[in-house]
């Protein structure tokens, strides 16, 4: 909690002295594709059990990893989709950066509505902070 709290002061000073800056948020996620099944949701109603198909779970399903970069400015990246066992680390995704070209792809959204949504940064910094680190939402 306490390195949050410090991140989180750190974040609010940097913001308050250099307004200019620009900042990227990035986040990658790691798709698997199988079915999904929750024992309370899917229910079946039939007289005869027989009725009732099996749900077969995958040992290793396929994955695919994808990376979405956005910018302070409103600039979007398009998601880039990983090729399949690709180790992803740094050198991995300065070229990809390199390859998507930001500056081109993130001329295509409005910079105003994503402008508005990365202003709320700011607030959600000053919660962690002013809850000493714990979640807020």
């Amino acid at each position: 909690m306490a390195d949050r709290v410090s991140k989180g002061k750190i974040l609010i000073n940097q913001m308050k002295s250099k307004s200019g800056f620009l900042r990227f948020f990035s986040d990658d996620k790691l798709f698997t594709i199988d079915a999904s099944h929750n024992r309370r949701n899917d229910r079946w109603i039939c007289l005869d059990a027989d009725e009732v198909k099996p749900f077969m779970k995958t040992k290793n399903p396929a994955s695919n990893m994808v990376l979405a970069v956005i910018s302070t400015e409103g600039d979007v990246m398009p998601p880039y989709f990983f090729q399949k066992k690709e180790t992803v680390n740094k050198e991995v995704y300065k070229r990809v950066l390199e390859e998507q070209s930001i500056i081109k792809t993130m001329k295509e959204l409005d910079p105003q509505e994503v402008s508005r949504a990365c202003i709320s940064f700011r607030r959600r910094v000053d919660s962690v902070v002013k809850n000493g680190g714990s979640h807020y939402e």
